[in-house]
């Protein structure tokens, strides 16, 4: 009895410890953070695997050739680009000519490739996904063990193209200038790698113009005049039967969500709803949501009328008050929101929604104040994404 009664202890410590890890993975405070630790973790457990595996074996020919290409700063070879010899070239200059070394330097390209792939899945998949995708590829072959000691160009285009895949992502997501020369920078070190790795390029140009089709923020298209004239705001807009629609990827609920603009009206769907904000329950980020309404939403006109997916103006609006007590604006809504006919709801514009919605009003010094008696690590000056992510955290549970 004594011994099965330990058994059973250990079994509860290590569902404990499982349940600890997948909470950290998952958690999204620490979730890239983890994934990155866990790569980490795991690239030194094999470089160790390696240097015990192979301690009289000679160095695949193309670490060698990678060694030898790098003792000079050449602009190319006759079979590849001059990458692989720059990068070798720069780390024997820091490291000691060894195998242990060169297995060093391909584990490094190794985890680089892995965050890469972690942080395209999480951004396509969702972290849930995202994590599972990174244990998976973890054991495939060419990322373990014998094989995963060969550093060489494709080694090389491995790390740098998820990478280039991901910055791509990003700057679709919201076009910056830096953003853009991230993602030139990526391309440009693709090509630098192998001839052919410009068939990837040529993928992600393909990607962008199909991408920029489906998203015609200014593509005009009849529209059978039933489907629209139900709604006043709607028929307003139509010119000579035919209807404007901007569609603006706004991810945060979902990954995938996206809302429409037709004129001064946003149809918003679950990522902003009239005083209050989308949840993440179904595989959406917080993170996300925050950069659809700083980077997308709250730069719509304030006269753009806000017609959400859901009607929840009441709880909404208690939540604001319960975060700002003293905000006029919201109380006075919340008062003629209580009385409104069904038939005839509160419709608010965004400027309304700059005033009365909390995710809005992220600098309001009595919403911090009062955000710091449930987070009281929070500080004094919390930046708008940390503001923004604690409101969502509590939304959560109110």
């Amino acid at each position: 009895m004594p011994e099965r009664g330990s058994v059973g202890v250990r079994r509860g410590r290590i569902g404990r410890i499982n349940i600890w890890i997948a909470a950290t993975l998952l958690q999204p405070r620490t979730a890239t953070a983890s994934a990155v630790a866990a790569i980490a973790i795991t690239r030194l457990i094999n470089l160790f695997s390696l240097v015990l595996m192979k301690p009289a074996e000679s160095l695949w020919v193309d670490c060698t050739e990678a060694y030898a290409w790098g003792q000079q700063f050449l602009l190319g070879y006759g079979r590849h680009p001059p990458l692989t010899g720059w990068i070798a070239g720069l780390w024997y200059r820091v490291f000691p000519a060894a195998n242990w070394s060169s297995y060093a330097l391909s584990e490094v390209m190794i985890g680089c490739s892995l965050i890469s792939v972690y942080l395209i899945g999480e951004r396509v998949l969702g972290r849930r996904r995202a994590t599972l995708v990174l244990f998976v590829m973890m054991l495939y072959p060419v990322y373990i063990a014998a094989n995963s000691d060969r550093f060489n160009n494709t080694q090389v285009l491995l790390a740098i193209l998820p990478l280039t895949i991901w910055l791509f992502l990003r700057a679709y997501e919201r076009p910056t200038l830096m953003r853009g020369l991230a993602l030139g920078l990526a391309a440009v070190a693709v090509m630098l790698t192998y001839y052919s790795a410009s068939f990837g390029l040529v993928g992600l140009a393909i990607a962008a113009v199909l991408l920029t089709e489906a998203f015609n923020h200014k593509n005009l298209q009849p529209v059978d005049g039933r489907l629209a004239l139900e709604l006043p705001d709607v028929r307003a807009v139509m010119e000579d039967g035919h209807l404007e629609v901007e569609a603006i990827p706004t991810p945060g609920h979902s990954d995938d969500m996206v809302c429409f603009v037709i004129g001064d009206l946003v149809f918003s769907g679950d990522t902003l709803f009239n005083a209050g904000a989308g949840n993440c329950h179904h595989g959406g980020q917080p993170e996300l949501l925050y950069e659809t309404f700083i980077g997308h939403l709250a730069r719509l006109p304030d006269a753009t009328r806000v017609y959400p997916g859901h009607e929840y103006v009441v709880r909404n609006l208690e939540f604001t008050l319960d975060r700002e007590p003293g905000n006029a604006d919201a109380a006075a809504l919340l008062a003629r929101a209580r009385a409104q006919d069904p038939a005839d709801a509160v419709v608010t514009t965004l400027g309304e929604e700059k005033r009365v919605n909390t995710f809005f009003r992220l600098q309001n010094p009595e919403v911090i104040a009062r955000l710091r008696e449930s987070f009281p690590t929070l500080g004094a000056h919390p930046d708008a994404r940390t503001v923004f992510l604690k409101l969502r955290e509590l939304r959560n549970k109110w």
